[in-house]
């Protein structure tokens, strides 16, 4: 069996549902969350006939005293996924004048052009 692992992070700011996003993917279900505080991950296991593929999906903390943590977690990313409020523009304009470049100063050479979704 060939097993593939891809390590994936969410971020953006604080409180926008980073946290709800992952528990949806992970655990099918929704419900308010508190604060993350550092970064933390789950793993998603998919098969498919003799290939497993596995998500190590991680979730970072938005607000800014964590921010020099997370550089850590971009080590070894395959691909990065930014996340921000519709009913809060602060945050969309963050995904612009920060969080994008973040990934992109950030995330490990050997990826080229970080896979942003």
């Amino acid at each position: 069996m060939q097993n593939i692992e891809y390590k994936i992070i969410i971020i953006g700011e604080s409180g926008i549902g980073k946290t709800c996003i992952l528990n949806r993917l992970i655990n099918d279900y929704y419900e308010a969350q508190n604060t993350t505080a550092g970064p933390t991950y789950q793993n998603k296991l998919y098969e498919f006939g003799n290939v497993k593929i596995s998500l190590n999906i991680w979730d970072t903390a938005g607000q800014e005293k964590f921010r020099s943590l997370q550089r850590i977690v971009y080590n070894n990313t395959d691909a990065a996924i930014l996340v921000y409020d519709i009913t809060r523009a602060d945050s969309l304009e963050a995904i612009k004048s920060f969080w994008y470049q973040e990934v992109k100063d950030h995330c490990p050479e050997s990826l080229g052009k970080p896979n942003i979704l």
